[in-house]
């Protein structure tokens, strides 16, 4: 069987179809109240569009200059198609229903609906990421759209000094709380807003992100937390960061910058002489830790299984706050599995990693919804009003 292959741009793969679907639905809310079937000459029809028609060309090159979408010619045409739909059905509803109540829910309803598609479009097409890093983070953490924050620092957003200033606990949440500020000529600070984003912690799907959103009028400021060094987990005698990978002799991992190596494997049994069967054996695996500036260091961690019970005799570096364990054995590949941790560090700042978008005109999109709500509630009125007559 082939395998296709992932698109490399999944956002603008995908756009490539929904955009064209978009704009054919957007094309017949335009003019679709505007056809009576068998009774609309072709002159009529264009007579009732013409004036809806020539101010959404209008609309649209302000806002196609305004958005710089000249040379995007999908979203140009979506721009159009949109504006249209809501000029349009607007213009139906005040100038051939005389804007009566009674007959605004498709109108209305059709307005709202294209308003989300023209707010959509905007927001999504000229967001901006401000959470910016200078250093890099994570693979899965790319530094052009996540930064790292830590506890009481300033970092810059955009036009905003933003600092953390604190972690809350509420069952199964967890609060990151950050204040924005405004610098003025003088440099003197102005507390603009505070957002609170929040992990919820969940025994199934682990910390999931939860958004906090500061709105304005043309615009909204969405923030999540992606990581936090409160995730890590820390053993009873002050251990975080652990890995676990499987290796056998010849075997090279890394972690925290040294390459850890097996270069030899010891087995000591005790066999019960009564019984002539195993007392206890143990498994030592003698290490070699290879630094980034090349310097050399060993440690010899051990499994030890007796009479059934399994004990670890744990290899620990204190120059370099790591703790080594041989922590079980895959029976299957004969591998060992190798757990490593690094001793907390009580002097290191914590950290979250944050990402904050703005999505501009938004509010378009938010008022498309709350038409398109109340056109179909005076719709499903207007329906029952008619049954009941």
């Amino acid at each position: 069987t082939n395998e296709m292959a992932p698109p490399l741009d999944a956002i603008s793969h995908y756009n490539s179809f929904q955009v064209p679907f978009a704009i054919v639905i957007t094309l017949l809310i335009a003019f679709g109240q505007f056809l009576n079937y068998r009774s609309t000459s072709t002159k009529s029809f264009w007579k009732n569009i013409m004036a809806s028609l020539a101010v959404s060309l209008t609309f649209t090159s302000i806002a196609a200059t305004a958005f710089e979408f000249w040379s995007h010619p999908l979203y140009l045409v979506l721009l159009f198609c949109g504006l249209f739909a809501s000029i349009s059905n607007l213009d139906f509803w005040l100038r051939h229903r005389k804007g009566k109540i009674a007959f605004a829910g498709s109108s209305i309803a059709h307005l709202g609906f294209a308003l989300i598609i023209v707010g959509s479009l905007i927001s999504n097409a000229k967001k901006k990421v401000i959470s910016q890093s200078d250093i890099f983070l994570s693979k899965d953490l790319p530094a052009n759209e996540n930064l790292l924050m830590e506890l009481n620092d300033t970092v810059q957003m955009d036009k905003y000094k933003a600092i953390w200033t604190g972690k809350r606990e509420e069952p199964n949440k967890q609060f990151y709380d950050v204040s924005y500020y405004t610098e003025d000529e003088n440099g003197v600070l102005t507390k603009a807003f505070d957002l609170h984003p929040f992990l919820q912690m969940s025994d199934n799907m682990g910390p999931t992100p939860n958004p906090s959103t500061e709105h304005f009028i043309n615009k909204d400021i969405y923030t999540h937390v992606q990581y936090s060094s409160y995730l890590e987990p820390i053993t009873a005698d002050g251990y975080e960061g652990e890995m676990e990978r499987e290796i056998e002799r010849g075997d090279t991992v890394i972690y925290q910058q040294h390459f850890v190596i097996m270069d030899s494997l010891r087995v000591n049994a005790q066999i019960n002489e009564e019984s002539g069967k195993f007392h206890s054996i143990k498994l030592t695996a003698d290490l070699s830790l290879v630094n980034v500036m090349g310097g050399v260091f060993t440690a010899s961690p051990s499994y030890i299984l007796t009479d059934g019970v399994v004990s670890y005799e744990d290899a620990i570096l204190e120059e370099q706050r790591i703790k080594l364990r041989l922590s079980d054995i895959n029976e299957e590949t004969n591998k060992l599995k190798l757990t490593a941790w690094t001793k907390v560090d009580e002097n290191e700042t914590p950290f979250i990693v944050m990402k904050a978008i703005i999505f501009p005109w938004i509010n378009i999109l938010w008022l498309g919804c709350i038409l398109m709500a109340v056109g179909s509630g005076i719709a499903v009125w207007q329906y029952s009003r008619k049954n009941a007559a």
